[in-house]
């Protein structure tokens, strides 16, 4: 991964093949499962009975296993069906007002993570086999816009978080054993679904969460009105092609 991102947006985008997605996503389980323990939103315990896990209702642990199986696949030698990977948008950053080259952002809930490095982000869903990808390039994603600020990447994964709660059929993922060589190999089983409306109350938490550490420090134009209020009215925009009139538009 280092070699793959050491040269930026445009060296990634150039040595991107197919095993190097799969890379990608082990890499991106591998940090999003270690800041869940980090940051303790895993209940670890001493008791590791399995009577004791099932009694953890509010833990998701089917996604949860999911992920520590992306993780753990180049030490497995697991092999990832295509069906597996999650949506991926990969962005080129060119923002002069912050210089600090390095961003993460994880919404636990939705297993959704941005990771910045330089000029490169990449933003990810690591449970929805691709599914959030037709929405976000329908409603969120610019048409011609090639280059991003931090707060427009911010704003395209707070907005693949909250598309990822549209799904009302979530992937299926198991694990097989091939018999003749012993080589596990990550399905993903994909059940008919349909697209639900993002409930407002779930995207406004979701930005605020995104957004947290910058609200203190963003104003809008022309207007009283304070970011965190733009964001639980679901009027917070950064994205140009989003922004209908000139008393939505935010500054710093």
């Amino acid at each position: 991964m280092q070699r793959l991102t050491e040269g930026g947006y445009a060296k990634l985008l150039r040595h991107l093949d197919d095993d190097g997605h799969r890379l990608l996503f082990a890499w991106l389980s591998w940090i999003f499962l270690k800041f869940l323990i980090k940051d303790g939103a895993i209940a670890i315990k001493g008791d590791h009975r399995v009577e004791a896990v099932m009694e953890d209702k509010s833990t998701d642990w089917a996604t949860l296993h999911h992920i520590h199986c992306l993780a753990r696949s180049p030490y497995t030698g697991a092999r990832i069906a295509p069906e597996v990977l999650g949506s991926v948008v990969i962005l080129a950053i060119e923002d002069d007002r912050y210089r600090e080259d390095f961003d993460f952002v994880t919404v636990h809930e939705t297993q959704t993570i941005m990771i910045r490095l330089g000029d490169l982000a990449i933003i990810a869903n690591l449970s929805d086999s691709g599914r959030s990808m037709d929405i976000m390039h329908r409603f969120v994603l610019p048409g011609k816009q090639e280059k991003f600020t931090i707060l427009q990447a911010l704003e395209i994964c707070a907005d693949m978080a909250a598309t990822t709660t549209r799904i009302n059929a979530k992937p299926v993922y198991v694990t097989r054993i091939d018999q003749a060589t012993g080589r596990p190999s990550i399905h993903a089983d994909l059940p008919v679904h349909e697209a639900n409306p993002v409930d407002p109350s779930t995207r406004s938490a979701i930005f605020e969460l995104v957004y947290r550490e910058h609200l203190p420090h963003l104003k809008i134009a022309g207007s009283d009105m304070s970011a965190l209020q733009a964001i639980r009215e679901n009027r917070l925009t950064f994205l140009d092609h989003r922004m209908s009139r000139a008393a939505t538009e935010i500054e710093e």
